[in-house]
């Protein structure tokens, strides 16, 4: 059987009205030379400069994987003009080594922003070059320093409220705690604690597909007319400081029931675009709810139910507006009403350009006469460059490349290390 290897690059141009790249580079941080940074800092301290007279503050001894590595000066050292512009030359070296950029958050603060989270546990040596930053006046000067990540951190906390089976009133947190590192679940539950109100609620705690996450699950919690204020709290040893950490969750009132937001359903196609309504409880299910909606110029759309959500769904268009009505009297699955008539105006941003290969992976076919096909959306002109691998260069590419979909979950061990 015939088997052709072939690399492809795609270059698309598309209509007047998607984006373009000089609209994605607008909302990049402008970069700035090392020259125009050193003059700037010269202009401000002079040319005579000590690099550790000026720098008041490095990083603290324990910090968290995701926050940047920040340096505070005496005073403002770069003007206005400068602030939230990225450097050229990035003045900052750790051991290990961490990819990134250096900002300046302002005046006298500069960010070193990591491209990648930081490995917990992990004692790093940063160096601030003062050579790169302020040119001759900083020549052999450094500022060393030295930071820990922390063992252990809580990442984030998902879930939602959901009614109990007997009585809509009282409802059950269900949810996760996903952490930086792996952690036992039996651990957490033992420290995890959750208190309404001053009170005590037992909170169930299983371990999840993820080494680094954890499902929980509160006890039935009763609804009062006011809402309540759901507080999730672990010791400090789950944190980057001494303080531990808390977070607050509102469950609103058993007479609250309105809109909390309204947004564009993501996954939309030009024929089927959607808008999601997303309420502070859930919504009556069994029954049809489409005539409490009224959507001005009429798209001839649908609407659906999905918990706390209702979408609205049809032949909406980009660029044209509409006056969407939610009427007073819409029921909440716990017996609540829609107090006053909701309304707002609501439209649709394009769809950005987009190619899918209707086949997988870097091999040409034997089907369809070795045709390569693809869907668009938003797209004009496709431009198309296949470079066909020799047979004496075959056993190289295969060697330095993925041999298989690099899209798939399944395919991380056909990657080969090549440094």
């Amino acid at each position: 059987m015939k088997r052709v290897l072939v690399l492809l690059s795609i270059s698309f141009f598309c209509f007047w009205n998607c984006s373009t790249d000089k609209d994605k580079d607008k909302n990049q941080p402008e970069k700035i030379s090392q020259q125009e940074t050193s003059q700037a800092i010269q202009k401000k301290l002079g040319q005579k400069i000590d690099l550790n007279s000026v720098v008041v503050k490095t990083p603290p001894a324990i910090i968290r994987s995701t926050e940047p590595i920040i340096l505070t000066f005496i005073k403002p050292i770069v003007p206005n003009h400068l602030i939230n512009t990225t450097l050229q030359e990035n003045p900052f070296t750790f051991q290990p080594d961490i990819p990134g950029s250096a900002t300046w958050r302002s005046g006298q603060e500069l960010r070193f922003i990591p491209d990648v989270t930081l490995t917990g546990g992990q004692v790093y040596q940063g160096v601030l070059d003062g050579e790169i930053l302020m040119g001759d006046p900083g020549k052999g000067q450094t500022i060393n320093f030295q930071f820990k990540v922390a063992e252990q951190e809580v990442m984030l906390l998902e879930g939602d409220f959901e009614p109990t089976s007997n009585d809509q009133n009282t409802v059950i947190y269900k949810g996760s705690i996903s952490f930086a590192q792996a952690v036992d679940a039996n651990s957490v539950a033992k420290t995890l604690t959750c208190t309404v109100g001053g009170r005590k609620v037992i909170v169930t705690v299983a371990p999840d597909i993820l080494e680094n996450k954890i499902k929980i699950e509160t006890a039935p919690i009763l609804r009062k007319i006011k809402g309540q204020n759901v507080e999730f709290a672990l010791p400090a040893a789950f944190t980057a400081d001494q303080f531990g950490w808390k977070s607050l969750i509102y469950l609103p009132g058993a007479d609250q029931f309105h809109v909390l937001s309204n947004n564009e359903r993501e996954g939309g196609t030009p024929d089927q675009l959607g808008y999601v309504f997303r309420f502070t409880d859930y919504i009556k299910t069994d029954m049809d709810l489409s005539g409490f909606v009224t959507v001005t110029p009429d798209p001839n759309y649908k609407v659906r139910i999905s918990g706390k959500s209702m979408f609205l769904e049809g032949g909406f268009q980009v660029g044209q507006e509409y006056k969407v009505t939610i009427a007073a009297g819409l029921p909440g699955a716990a017996g609540q009403k829609l107090q006053d008539p909701y309304t707002t105006h609501i439209s649709f941003h394009n769809v950005n350009p987009e190619i899918q290969w209707l086949s997988k992976g870097v091999y040409l076919p034997s089907d369809n006469h070795y045709k390569l096909q693809f869907k668009s959306i938003n797209v004009r002109r496709v431009s198309i460059q296949v470079h066909e691998i020799t047979k004496s260069n075959l056993g190289f590419f295969l060697q330095n490349n993925a041999s298989l979909d690099p899209e798939s979950k399944n395919n991380h061990y056909y990657y080969r290390n090549r440094e």
